[in-house]
């Protein structure tokens, strides 16, 4: 095998805009009543799926839905531009609670919990316990399939994700019972976790997992890698046992764990982050190589690797770090201020660098870096080095001065757009606007168009010879701006089949078909922007290019 021994570390800047990111658009709900955005994904089309709840009648992108004083989910498709096609809906003869949305070529599956009855489309399922949990199946069109309705005394579904064979996977926790086909558990005075595989074509359990002992073992977030490993992430209480894994817990408090199972869901191995207080587990990422990225949030302090104890400089931090795919924690830190902040979502960008959503209170850092919020709480959107997490960006969503509150719920990535959704409670300021919440709980979509990208390059130390990328790599244009050439490169090893440039009023000034994955560009373009549509495979892609 080759010592690869040499990491040359880039920034490229997608655009003209010389910060890393901009906004881009802003969707918002019309309404007399509560409502919010809570789970966001993407397509296969690489079009936008989203998921909320409300109350009374809701009105979004022009499209009304009928609400009474029971909450009701609704999800629909969507575009980065605002539009919406169409909007589904779905309730409970009490409260249901949408929960996650994921998505796979033609199925897309719809998570929450629900009270008494469900009734989606025309079927109807009901719940003898405290609260019943489901996961609706649907096509990318929005045709209802059919529904997912283990037996639970109470239970909570925190996420969802398709792995790379369309099989669903989905976690969460349950109370006293769990029954589910042919397998049944249960722990009589607390909460636990449960992990389950759905075979969404045949409609069939594939299998279940489920801890039984200890307390208050929550699953929070999970992903998938390329080989179809199971990542999971959240907390528990007293000491547990993930198959023959004992996790320690030396307080009365919660601790963070992590864990990777195969696809068989056996467990490879299970990994805790105690603290002296609360430390809870929230989302992960994981990339191609395996390596896992996660969130949360912690109290007091916590034990990191490299560089001592962290403490939290408030009521609450957030908790962001990196494990390795054996479990080994690479890296950690704390960002926080005065108040409570806390770790709610990890996507990874197209070249594979984290990029968190944080719920962010006053007097916040990163490291040494100020974002003092401008309201109450705000959503902290922060793009960290997959190395060591140094910083590379950040932006906020801005909320009203002092005293208001936006919550950023779930985040998602398409290609260099970043969709974060939630509710607003008060009023928040966008581009210059400001949006009222009439009654403290409006939903919201906000996107922004990411610019800056970490790229990293390992060098080959026998042939000095361009390694692998990490990440699926989108099209990549650098220099950019440039005085002389642009080169074009595709990561991924596809080909560029086509490159048209216009200028700022739409004309053509350059046409070519390179089928290379890499090629330079040396036309003797006029000083200004222009506009690039490239062509790969059956897609093709706009970007920016500017010209000194």
């Amino acid at each position: 095998m080759k010592n690869l021994w040499l990491k040359i570390i880039t920034l490229i800047t997608l655009s003209s805009a010389s910060y890393g990111q901009v906004w881009h658009t802003l969707l918002t709900a019309d309404s007399n009543g509560y409502n919010e955005g809570v789970s966001t994904t993407k397509t296969d089309g690489n079009s936008l799926l989203f998921a909320g709840n409300f109350r009374t009648d809701f009105s979004l992108a022009g499209i009304d839905l009928v609400g009474n004083s029971n909450y009701r989910g609704f999800w629909g498709k969507g575009m980065v531009n605002g539009q919406i096609p169409w909007l589904k809906t779905m309730h409970s003869s009490r409260d249901l609670m949408i929960s996650k949305i994921s998505a796979y070529k033609e199925y897309v599956a719809v998570s929450g919990y629900y009270s008494d009855t469900l009734f989606i489309e025309n079927d109807t399922m009901y719940n003898d316990h405290m609260m019943g949990i489901f996961v609706a199946i649907y096509d990318t069109s929005g045709n209802y399939m059919y529904t997912i309705n283990p037996d639970v005394e109470s239970a909570n579904i925190s996420d969802i994700k398709f792995d790379n064979d369309g099989f669903l996977v989905v976690t969460g926790d349950y109370y006293k019972t769990f029954n589910f086909d042919n397998y049944s558990f249960s722990s009589p005075l607390a909460f636990h976790l449960f992990l389950f595989k759905y075979d969404v074509i045949q409609n069939e359990l594939m299998w279940l997992f489920a801890v039984t002992e200890g307390t208050n073992t929550l699953g929070s977030g999970l992903d998938i890698d390329s080989e179809n490993n199971i990542y999971i992430i959240g907390s528990y209480g007293d000491d547990v046992l993930f198959d023959d894994v004992s996790l320690i817990n030396n307080n009365s408090n919660h601790n963070l764990f992590t864990a990777k199972f195969n696809q068989n869901g056996n467990l490879y191995w299970a990994e805790s982050i105690i603290g002296l207080s609360q430390v809870h587990g929230t989302k992960i990422a994981v990339d191609k190589h395996g390596d896992v990225y996660f969130t949360g949030d912690f109290q007091s302090s916590v034990d990191s690797v490299g560089s001592g104890v962290l403490t939290a400089s408030g009521f609450s931090n957030a908790l962001v770090g990196k494990y390795n795919t054996d479990g080994e924690l690479i890296w950690m830190q704390s960002i926080g201020g005065s108040d409570q902040d806390k770790g709610v979502q990890v996507e990874l960008d197209s070249l594979g660098a984290p990029v968190f959503l944080i719920s962010s209170g006053a007097g916040a850092y990163i490291g040494d870096i100020s974002v003092e919020p401008f309201g109450f709480t705000e959503p902290l959107i922060i793009k960290l080095h997959p190395n060591d997490g140094t910083y590379i960006w950040h932006q906020r969503i801005t909320a009203q001065e002092n005293i208001g509150t936006v919550n950023g719920l779930d985040m998602t990535i398409l290609e260099n757009q970043i969709c974060i959704t939630g509710r607003n409670r008060n009023e928040m300021y966008f581009q210059n606007q400001s949006y009222t919440a009439p009654n403290n709980r409006d939903f919201f979509i906000a996107v922004i168009t990411d610019t800056l990208y970490v790229v990293i390059e390992e060098v080959d130390d026998d042939n000095l010879s361009l390694g692998e990328h990490i990440g699926h790599s989108p099209i990549v244009i650098y220099p950019n701006p440039s005085s002389n050439s642009f080169t074009f490169k595709n990561f991924d090893g596809n080909h560029i089949t086509e490159i048209i440039l216009f200028d700022t009023s739409g004309k053509i000034v350059y046409k070519d078909s390179p089928n290379v994955s890499e090629f330079m560009l040396s036309e003797n373009l006029s000083t200004g922007m222009y506009y690039c549509e490239i062509k790969v495979l059956n897609t093709i892609q706009t970007h920016k290019i500017v010209k000194l």
